[in-house]
């Protein structure tokens, strides 16, 4: 497997963008190999594992950061168990069984679910040595904000558990910059039932420091129109940090870096899967406004 990182910068600063914005550049993602910047994140769990004669890694999964662990986990005998919410839709969690037949499924809206317990959940005999990477690994993201060629103003990127927004944060604190990140999250984006998230700590402490988490509601959501440009793979997930542009542009933000998180290839396995929506709007900036009124 190839190497992750080094992933271009588009240039997107046209239209009604080169009006606004100084210049607004995609961190493209979408490029690493298995088409997401969890593959950072694999690449450095496995080298580790690999170093700790570790024979087998569990993580609470949607489905793509297992498909990327797995992809880099590939031929170095480590095995991977994906732990996936039973309320997942079928196809998903049959693609998945496909390429880690030791899944297990489990309603994770019961309980939160500890580092002993998958472990405990993943474990066939006594002297298995077994890490679980569900999250801890935010360091490799720093490399991200390494690769930047200027520094900007505000870094968006899409915020789950918060591993991806910590590790931005703390790349910015590495170089210097006095950049502010902000992180995007919405309902759309909650594909595990489950609350926790051990960077909460540190996602309340940076926002004492101005670094902001953006949420947007139904309405929104459905009537964002601005995805990332045609040649930018992306998820939903992804897309919504386009969303942002409004609130940068009324902040006289003037240069900015949107991290594409991408698209998982892991949705090219499936036979289907739900378009994200789009009603044809020239300018999302625009149609943002107009939804405000409402």
């Amino acid at each position: 497997m190839e190497k992750p990182g080094k992933t271009p910068e588009v240039d997107i600063t046209k239209g009604y963008l080169a009006e606004r914005f100084e210049w607004v550049r995609v961190k493209d993602e979408s490029k690493n190999p298995t088409g997401t910047f969890k593959d950072r994140r694999s690449a450095m769990i496995v080298d580790k594992a690999r170093e700790a004669n570790v024979q087998k890694l569990v993580l609470i999964s949607a489905g793509n950061a297992a498909y990327s662990l797995s992809a880099y986990a590939e031929g170095s005998g480590i095995e991977v168990v994906p732990i996936i919410d039973s309320a997942l839709p079928n196809e998903v969690r049959s693609t998945v069984r496909g390429f880690a037949p030791k899944m297990i499924e489990v309603d994770l809206s019961e309980r939160v679910l500890t580092s002993e317990d998958l472990i405990a959940m993943a474990r066939q005999n006594a002297d298995e040595r077994i890490w679980e990477v569900s999250n801890g690994f935010h360091t490799a993201y720093q490399e991200i904000v390494r690769e930047l060629t200027e520094e900007p103003d505000v870094i968006v990127i899409p915020c789950g558990s918060g591993e991806g927004m910590i590790g931005v944060y703390e790349g910015i604190k590495e170089r210097g910059w006095q950049t502010k990140v902000r992180g995007i999250t919405s309902k759309y984006m909650d594909k595990l039932r489950t609350i926790h998230t051990p960077y909460r700590e540190q996602l309340d402490a940076i926002g004492k420091e101005g670094h902001t988490i953006s949420q947007y509601h139904i309405l929104v959501e459905a009537s964002l129109v601005e995805k990332a440009p045609p040649e930018i793979r992306s998820e939903p997930a992804a897309t919504l940090a386009f969303g942002e542009l409004l609130q940068l542009w009324m902040d006289r933000i003037r240069r900015v870096i949107i991290v594409n998180s991408g698209r998982g290839k892991l949705l090219d396995l499936l036979s289907r899967h739900q378009p994200w929506p789009t009603c044809g709007i020239d300018d999302p900036i625009q149609e943002r406004k107009n939804l405000d009124r409402k």
